[in-house]
């Protein structure tokens, strides 16, 4: 099972390489199990729904329909969303401690995302490694390189 950081989620939007590739990605693993179970963090919908707003009220409703249209649809149809749980805030913890230890600082909301990952023991799916790769116990892949 797969968790989707934000990231992700707003390639989808994209024509470039990465979203290319992500599409490639899920097609590989759709093949290889016929079944893929995708999820999404109530942080990640948080992060996407205020990009929404604020790219809305910068630049009009209709920029809003005409960019973010196709990512709602995905969110709402494709997606499973995973609340965040009192067992995710005491991981969140246990990771923010670990990493502040040895000099790292990552973003709360990253880590809020990582914590769900590893409780739920989902796959992050992500292309900013460089702030997930020292978090013990999660599992990361990045779908914009094919």
């Amino acid at each position: 099972m797969y968790l989707l950081d934000t990231n992700i989620i707003s390639f989808i939007n994209l024509s470039g390489k990465e979203a290319s590739n992500i599409n490639k990605n899920l097609n590989k693993i759709l093949q290889s199990n016929n079944k893929i179970d995708l999820f999404i963090s109530a942080i990640s919908v948080q992060e996407i729904h205020y990009g929404i707003k604020n790219a809305q009220s910068i630049h009009g409703l209709k920029y809003k329909e005409l960019l973010f249209k196709n990512l709602i649809n995905f969110i709402e149809a494709d997606t499973i969303v995973i609340e965040y749980t009192a067992k995710m805030a005491i991981k969140f913890a246990e990771i923010k401690t670990k990493l502040n230890r040895k000099g790292f600082q990552v973003d709360d909301k990253d880590l809020m995302i990582a914590a769900t990952a590893v409780e739920a023991e989902f796959t992050l799916v992500t292309n900013n490694t460089k702030d997930f790769k020292n978090i013990s116990g999660l599992i990361v892949e990045d779908w914009t390189v094919f």
